[in-house]
């Protein structure tokens, strides 16, 4: 049961947010066990070992963005944050168990009255939970909008994460508003995405379920069951028709690409149930049926809970693929789903070893949301975007270019940017460092935060501008045992970073990379394993970038000089 504790939105809590939750999980994660055969249906788990650690693996794991979701309270969520969404995750099923008259249709409400319940009187939650109303509150809300309401009541306008309540300003103990909505989308899709095999737990309840089924259909054929007996039993083939769908999915894992949920199928259990009659048809149908639900859940997640503001990039996911191997139920999947492909078959071998060996094509992390909008907005205001013909290495060429140094020559502009990777770099457990400034507006960069630091400075310069600009080669004379932290003002292929890295012999020292800009482009793939260790003030002003060979601007070759073509 302890495991739950390793997984990276508990673990990045603070200690005493830590022993609250510790001690919610001793009282309350039992509790989660009870009545899960009813007289109406045989429930999938909703208890602590598998449902609730599946959802914070899901969380941690998938759809938190582990680079941003923990840097700090002004980049990515606060323990307190955490708590109340960690919180909100034990309490979310409780009214499975605990309210009488709880049912699938209204269990989020139930659930939530419970929670309201128990702070309201003298329990474990009330004494050592530490809440103020307005995070009862807001937990309320996240675990009602976790599941619709499905009773003849319910609103379908106000439902799950349209609720208003969830716009409702709620502010935490720490007395800053608490991103309700964002947590409640959480939860949501998390609580969606747990359709793996991992839920059910052990054979006990399947088997209770087959041997009911079978009795149910062997009396339906003696016409021997009352009316209200065929409903009862007619629930029971439901819940084993739930069962046999979550045997369907292996796991689910984030993909390679940063922004896809992988359901990954368990083929070996698919070829059981094809060997006891089932076809690739009805299975493909019940895989398609699955995919539906969860893709317009997080199609409204990511409208509602996940764009835009500071919380809305914490969370990449936008779509989802299904894996399997069995081309045939593939082909089924595609028709049921009118679509022309399924994503790439990549089999599990071949997945790890993309994680071994380091090869991203995620973007650096971007320190701080605010000052990329506001340099987004001076770039433009300013008109620092130069159209021509460029050379950026014996590769690569571009049709446009940002004068970097204009902006970390503006003096107001300069400050912020120092600060803000100044205080990054602060809130790391770094070694023993030297701050490297890379060409001339990255040494002046490199100076200020070497000084901000009050740690030691060097520059290095490219192999471009030292045949330009420098007499003779600099010699980088630094503690052979510190770390590097480089720092430059633009990022594009990584040719440059490399290149220096290379010739001074600095791949195994190499701590962490900080550039004001970096700028992505869709028409060359080029990837560095350094992109993982890369830091950005700013990802917002994409390049268009040709590899020379291919240059679109020359019929015969690329023409491009060190500036613009003709030049």
């Amino acid at each position: 049961m302890c495991e739950y504790k390793k997984l990276h939105c508990i673990e990045k809590m603070s200690d005493s947010h830590k022993a609250i939750f510790d001690k919610l999980v001793e009282e309350y994660g039992e509790k989660l066990s009870t009545r899960v055969v009813t007289e109406n249906a045989v429930y999938t788990l909703h208890d602590f070992d598998h449902h609730c650690f599946d959802i914070y693996r899901i969380i941690s794991n998938v759809l938190l963005d582990e680079k941003l979701a923990y840097k700090s309270e002004d980049y990515g969520l606060s323990s307190r944050e955490l708590l109340i969404l960690n919180v909100a995750v034990l309490f979310h099923d409780i009214g499975m168990s605990h309210v009488l008259g709880a049912s699938r249709k209204n269990h989020a409400k139930k659930s939530a009255e419970y929670f309201q319940n128990e702070y309201e009187k003298n329990s474990v939650l009330r004494k050592t939970g530490d809440f103020c109303p307005d995070e009862i509150k807001a937990i309320k809300e996240i675990i009602i909008a976790h599941s619709d309401d499905k009773t003849e009541f319910a609103k379908i306008e106000e439902n799950g994460l349209k609720s208003p309540k969830l716009r409702r300003e709620y502010h935490s103990k720490e007395d800053k508003e608490i991103p309700t909505l964002f947590l409640a989308g959480i939860l949501r899709i998390a609580d969606e995405l747990d359709i793996s095999s991992a839920r059910l737990g052990g054979t006990d309840l399947e088997i209770q379920l087959r041997e009911g089924v079978q009795a149910y259909e062997k009396a339906m054929s003696l016409k021997k069951l009352s009316e209200d007996e065929i409903v009862q039993w007619e629930n029971y083939k439901e819940s084993l028709k739930h069962w046999e769908k979550l045997r369907l999915v292996s796991y689910v894992r984030k993909d390679l690409d940063g922004e896809t949920v992988d359901i990954v199928l368990d083929d070996d259990q698919i070829e059981r149930y094809l060997d006891e009659g089932k076809t690739e048809e009805s299975i493909g149908q019940d895989i398609a049926d699955i995919y539906k639900e969860i893709e317009k859940k997080l199609q409204e997640a990511v409208k509602l809970s996940f764009s835009g503001g500071r919380y809305g990039k914490l969370v990449f996911i936008k779509k989802l693929h299904i894996i399997t191997q069995n081309k045939k139920l593939e082909s089924e999947i595609q028709n049921k789903l009118s679509i022309k492909s399924l994503s790439p078959r990549i089999s599990n071998e071949d997945f790890e070893r993309s994680l071994k060996d380091n090869i991203s094509t995620c973007e650096p992390t971007v320190i701080d949301l605010d000052l990329e909008l506001l340099l987004t907005q001076e770039v433009k205001k300013r008109d620092l975007i130069s159209f021509g013909h460029f050379i950026l290495n014996e590769k690569y060429c571009a049709r446009d270019w940002v004068d970097a140094r204009e902006i970390v020559e503006t003096k107001d502009l300069l400050n912020k940017i120092v600060e803000s990777i100044v205080k990054d770099i602060n809130s790391k457990s770094h070694n023993k460092y030297v701050i490297i400034g890379v060409d001339l507006t990255g040494a002046l960069l490199a100076s200020r935060v070497a000084f901000s630091l009050q740690c030691p400075l060097s520059y290095v310069v490219s192999e471009k501008e030292e045949k330009n600009n420098a007499d003779k080669e600099i010699e980088l004379n630094v503690d052979p045992s510190a770390k590097i932290i480089l720092v430059t003002d633009a990022i594009v292929t990584y040719k440059t970073i490399e290149g220096i890295i290379k010739k001074y012999s600095l791949e195994d020292r190499i701590d962490s990379i900080y550039t004001v800009f970096y700028r992505k482009n869709e028409l060359v793939n080029y990837n560095s394993k350094y992109v993982n260790k890369t830091y950005s003030i700013n990802n917002q002003l994409p390049i268009e970038l040709y590899e020379k060979e291919k240059c679109v601007y020359k019929v015969e070759g690329c023409m491009a000089k060190n500036r613009k073509l003709g030049k």
